[in-house]
C-alpha cells in the first residue's frame, strides 16, 4: 500500500510539473507569428542592447498584376533559413497579401519570422540563407555585439 501511494504521489507530482511547463511555454509559442521588438536586418545594426527583444523576418515579395508576372513565377518555391552562430533557428512562415491603395494590385508577401523575445548577450553572427526553387539564391551575414 505504501509503495502504491508513493508511486501515485510521484505520478501526481510529475503530471503537475509537466502541466506547469506547458502553461509557462504557451505564451511564447502562441505569440510566434507576432514580431517582438525591433527588426534586425543584414545591413545593421552591428551593436544592439543586450537582453533586448528583437526579431528577424525575411523572405520573398511578389507584386501582383500582368506586368509583374515574371517576378512571381517562382513565388512559393522559396525558403529563408536563419542561423545563429551556425545553428539553424526555428521560424514561422507567414504569407500575407497587402493590397495597394487603389485595391487593383498589391503585394503578396512570404516571410519567415524568428523571434528572440529575451534578446542575446555577447557577440553573435546571424546568417540568412535564401533558396529559390530548391537552389541557393542568396546568403547574407552580420556579426552583432549585443552589449
Amino acid at each position: 500500500m505504501t509503495i502504491r501511494r508513493r508511486s501515485l504521489t510521484r505520478l501526481t507530482l510529475l503530471l503537475s510539473l509537466v502541466g506547469a511547463m506547458l502553461v509557462v511555454a504557451a505564451p511564447a509559442s502562441a505569440d510566434n507569428v507576432t514580431p517582438v521588438g525591433p527588426p534586425i536586418y543584414f545591413n545593421g545594426p552591428t551593436t544592439f542592447p543586450a537582453n533586448t527583444a528583437f526579431h528577424v523576418e525575411h523572405g520573398f515579395v511578389c507584386t501582383q498584376g500582368a506586368a509583374f508576372q515574371a517576378d512571381c513565377q517562382y513565388f512559393g518555391t522559396g525558403t529563408f533559413s536563419l542561423y545563429l552562430d551556425g545553428v539553424l533557428q526555428p521560424s514561422t512562415k507567414i504569407v500575407t497579401f497587402v493590397p495597394d491603395q487603389y485595391g487593383v494590385f498589391g503585394v503578396l508577401d512570404e516571410e519567415w519570422l524568428t523571434n528572440f523575445p529575451n534578446g542575446l548577450a555577447g557577440v553573435h553572427t546571424l546568417v540568412g540563407v535564401w533558396t529559390l526553387n530548391h537552389a541557393p539564391y542568396a546568403t547574407k551575414s552580420i556579426t552583432i555585439n549585443f552589449s
